[in-house]
């Protein structure tokens, strides 16, 4: 592996994971900082709690967005360009920091989301069928607990244990191997998601977390 290559997908995947969308439509569009209300965090959750649904959906496609175009321009580069076997290893290390730099924004003074919409790119470029399980779960948690971030937990928990079932292992979009190392970086990615959700984990032990109001 070219320790070259390998840094020029890390910080191509940092850089485009740290553009902190929630920040740029809060600001552009409503004139709001949304760092400055509900949890402070820069994701499409909170987005959507303080600039409501549309803006909170936006928030959340952008940030999926990202990861997608920063596996594509690694892609393009590495195996187009270059031909490097090993583009598909670049591939998961840009996506992880990518996740990275999703929750420690460079241009966010390193405080941003909590990566669920930087996870759910990552899936949906590695392993789609993971990820449609996951948001199965997601929502089945959802629908009975009312509470994004124990669903979120779940949902990515999910995801990060069948990595290492060899039936739901697929070759898919960009051709990287479902592997032993894509299930390390699945349950890296996962590990990242747990950590910036510690005070929700508190708040739900405790019975204080918030609970979502429109779903019946």
């Amino acid at each position: 592996m070219n320790i070259v290559y390998l840094l020029i997908s890390i910080i191509i995947g940092y850089l485009f994971g740290s553009i902190p969308f929630a920040l740029i439509v809060g600001k552009s569009f409503f004139n709001k900082d949304i760092r400055e209300f509900g949890s402070k965090n820069l994701g499409g959750t909170n987005a959507g709690r303080v600039l409501g649904m549309k803006a909170g959906a936006t928030v959340i496609a952008l940030d999926i967005l990202k990861v997608v175009l920063c596996f594509s321009i690694v892609y393009i580069i590495f195996n187009v360009l270059l031909n490097d076997y090993n583009y598909t290893y670049y591939l998961l290390f840009s996506g992880l920091f990518a996740i990275i730099g999703h929750c420690f924004p460079v241009f966010a003074q390193f405080k941003g989301g909590k990566a669920v919409s930087t996870l759910v790119g990552f899936a949906l470029c590695t392993n789609y069928i993971i990820l449609i399980i996951a948001v199965l779960f997601f929502l089945i948690t959802l629908k009975r607990t009312k509470m994004v971030s124990l669903s979120s937990l779940i949902g990515s928990l999910v995801g990060a244990i069948i990595s290492f079932i060899p039936i739901f292992n697929f070759s898919m979009l960009y051709g990287i191997p479902q592997n032993i190392y894509y299930g390390i970086f699945m349950s890296l990615a996962t590990l990242i998601l747990f950590i910036r959700h510690y005070q929700n984990i508190k708040r739900i032990i405790s019975k204080t977390e918030n609970k979502i109001k429109w779903m019946k």
